[in-house]
């Protein structure tokens, strides 16, 4: 299983059908944060129970992106909070 150690900010993170979902910006004991995006992000809070493998130094999580981006745009809560201080 995949731990807080294993999750390093920067990392690729892919969806489980191969989509590109940005890279990791933070991360705590609880999750981490994905990110996409220059001017207008899109966040994607992720649990570690949520990576599948990590495959050539990106992680692969268990949700195909449709998921990932009907939870973005239901906006739900982070543990970690807002990556951008905003």
């Amino acid at each position: 299983m995949i731990s807080a150690s294993d999750v390093q900010p920067g990392m690729s993170a892919l969806s489980s059908d191969g989509a590109e979902l940005g890279a990791v910006c933070s991360a705590d004991a609880d999750g981490f944060q994905v990110a996409r995006g220059g001017f207008f992000y899109e966040d994607y809070p992720a649990r570690y129970a949520d990576v599948r493998e990590v495959r050539g130094g990106a992680l692969v999580l268990s949700h195909d992106a449709e998921w990932f981006h009907a939870r973005a745009l239901l906006d739900l809560p982070s543990a970690l909070g807002h990556p951008h201080g905003e």
